[in-house]
């Protein structure tokens, strides 16, 4: 019987708080609803703000101030060139009236660049090189000017920079040469006092003249140095200089007779060379 009367009046008190909930939701039930199409619409109407200023448009678009500037390894491909170019040759020589000789050479070469600075770059190049000097011998005086030709084999060693619209560079080579076509003449007195002439070949035997050895070696060693440029648009020019090493002068058992009897120091021909080139690659 107590709990009956306990529960009824917690329910009484309990009256006016439930009644005044139950108002509130009548009212918020009341209370027109807000349709999504008119969010949309107010949406729509925002307008983006573009700025008027040309510099700060600018500036926005410049690609420093959106995407940081990051450097590409330059792509070196594989080349094909062709050269030509003048040459200014002579000996290293113990004889008097040495002098240099102006001649020409055409080549090509082919470059395989190894990373971005370094390529190995064989060539070869069909060389009229030479020189002057004085020399009196078995076969009589000799002119002082002649001409040689020479295959050229160097293989170089090309250190390049990237440098503005293209690469300037230096090489370094050892270089293998073939004589291929020269020849010298003596001028000399007969038994009858009358003048005479000799022609000789000098990188091959003269049977005529009973040679056991060409006047000259038909082979050089030595090393070719080079400075120069190659341009974007694939022409290139250089100079550069080389020096042979091997001893070019063969003196005959003939001339060593000659030289014992008459006195004379045995000749010594050494071959150098400066030059300019212009070239064009692919």
């Amino acid at each position: 019987m107590k709990k009956i009367i306990s529960f009824a009046v917690m329910g009484l008190l309990s009256m006016p708080f439930i009644h005044a909930q139950v108002e509130e939701l009548e009212v918020v039930a009341d209370e027109p609803a807000v349709e999504i199409s008119d969010v949309s619409a107010e949406i729509v109407d925002v307008q983006p703000v573009v700025p008027k200023d040309t510099a700060t448009i600018e500036s926005l678009n410049t690609r420093d101030s959106l995407v940081p500037e990051v450097a590409i390894p330059e792509v070196r491909l594989i080349s094909l060139g062709v050269t030509a170019g003048l040459n200014m040759a002579g000996y290293r020589t113990n004889m008097e009236g040495g002098g240099m000789r102006l001649g020409g050479q055409v080549g090509v070469n082919m470059e395989f660049p190894i990373g971005q600075y370094l390529a190995i770059q064989p060539e070869m190049i069909l060389s009229l090189r030479g020189g002057k000097y004085d020399y009196a011998g078995v076969y009589g005086v000799k002119e002082p000017g002649e001409s040689l030709l020479y295959m050229d084999v160097p293989i170089n060693v090309k250190f390049s920079k990237r440098m503005g619209k293209g690469r300037p560079f230096i090489s370094v080579a050892p270089m293998f040469s073939f004589g291929i076509y020269g020849s010298a003449t003596y001028e000399g007195v007969g038994p009858d006092g009358s003048a005479t002439e000799t022609k000789i070949s000098v990188f091959q035997c003269d049977p005529e003249l009973e040679q056991e050895d060409a006047a000259y070696n038909n082979f050089d060693f030595g090393f070719c140095f080079k400075l120069g440029y190659d341009t974007d648009d694939f022409w290139s020019i250089s100079a550069g200089y080389s020096i042979g090493l091997t001893e070019m002068y063969n003196v005959s058992a003939e001339e060593e007779k000659f030289l014992k009897k008459h006195g004379g120091e045995e000749p010594s021909l050494k071959n150098h060379n400066i030059f300019v080139t212009v070239g064009y690659r692919w």
